[in-house]
């Protein structure tokens, strides 16, 4: 398979670098990150009701 697709979980440190590599062997690495208002509003949403 030429240049396989990759999701990355976080586009901390550590998804960084492991896109840096992931590219330097041939893969398209795709980075997901989710906002810190996004995490507060699920938060707010599901954490809190349920408590």
């Amino acid at each position: 398979m030429a240049n396989p697709r990759v999701a990355i979980i976080g586009a901390g440190a550590a998804g960084l670098s492991c896109a840096h590599e992931l590219e330097r062997l041939g893969c398209q690495p795709v980075i997901y990150e989710i906002s810190r208002s996004d995490v507060v509003d699920y938060i707010h949403r599901v954490v809190v009701k349920i408590n």
